[in-house]
């Protein structure tokens, strides 16, 4: 209602509210995540269509096709959105990634994310001190290492691993920048972090694009997607809070990354053992000598 009656801000606010309870607000931001999904929407719709018209797949090179409609696509949603600041920083980052892919038989992802870093960097260089940037660079280099890590394991075990290792790294910045954390963001990470992202942004996105073909139809998909929103603020008003904590300092965050960055980069040695010890028993000894 506050979408057909034109009160956008209203509805934001109280999506950000509730999203912040859970600890899972990066879903409604335009992040790399979003244009992610954007990005394997459009690569997966066209890879199909491209396996079903059989002459189609002998003739052209279907992963690159469905690779190239996907870039097609990060770049319509971006003019979609607006093309904000935000929405520009997380086009680059996927496009960077998928070029990568294309170029390259066997891409590095943390190379991928340092060369999305520089260009986004020399084109807005005022999105260092942005939160969005340094939550997105962090959350994303730690999937990355994690990725590097557990490659060889179930994917199960990635995929549980996924929202802990994002909450690891960006905490530090949550804290310093916000405040405030959520007692339940691990768990609600779990659940709702592919709901979101493999359930209600398609049929988000489905909906959209049938608006040019049918009002009526879409309105009952986007109506679905509104509906599991609702389940998800619900679920917000009964389980979400947010607790303040107080940030130790920039030496308490450095020390932080230096220990999970040593842990999940490093090869195995006596030294990064030493290091990451002594960074664990820092991040626990700085905030009890301070406070």
């Amino acid at each position: 209602s506050a979408v057909i009656t034109g009160d956008r801000s209203g509805l934001v606010y109280s999506l950000q509210d509730s999203f912040s309870c859970l600890g899972i607000t990066h879903l409604i931001a335009i992040s790399g995540l979003n244009m992610g999904i954007v990005f394997l929407f459009g690569y997966a719709v066209s890879f199909m269509i491209m396996r079903f018209i059989f002459p189609l797949s002998l003739r052209f090179d279907t992963p690159f096709i469905a690779k190239s409609t996907g870039l097609v696509c990060v770049i319509l949603y971006t003019f979609f959105v607006g093309y904000s600041p935000p929405a520009v920083r997380s086009a680059i980052m996927v496009l960077c990634f998928v070029a990568s892919f294309i170029r390259i038989r066997k891409p590095s992802l943390l190379e991928s994310l340092a060369l999305s870093g520089i260009v986004i960097l020399l084109w807005m260089p005022n999105s260092l001190f942005s939160a969005s940037f340094l939550l997105s660079f962090a959350a994303v280099l730690g999937l990355v290492g994690m990725y590097a890590l557990m490659e060889s394991l179930p994917k199960w075990t990635v995929f549980m691993a996924i929202p802990i290792v994002s909450m690891a790294f960006t905490a530090p910045i949550v804290i310093n920048l916000f405040g405030f954390i959520s007692p339940i963001s691990i768990l609600a990470n779990l659940v709702f972090v592919p709901w979101f992202s493999f359930i209600i942004m398609p049929i988000g996105i489905t909906g959209i694009a049938l608006m040019t073909v049918s009002d009526h139809l879409s309105s009952h998909i986007l109506s679905i997607a509104f509906d599991s929103i609702g389940i998800i603020l619900k679920t917000s008003d009964l389980v979400g809070s947010l607790e303040p904590v107080r940030c130790p300092g920039k030496a308490w965050i450095a020390v932080c990354y230096c220990g999970m960055v040593t842990a999940i980069f490093s090869k195995p040695s006596m030294t990064k053992n030493l290091i990451v010890s002594l960074c664990g028993v820092l991040v626990l000894a700085i905030p009890i000598y301070l406070y």
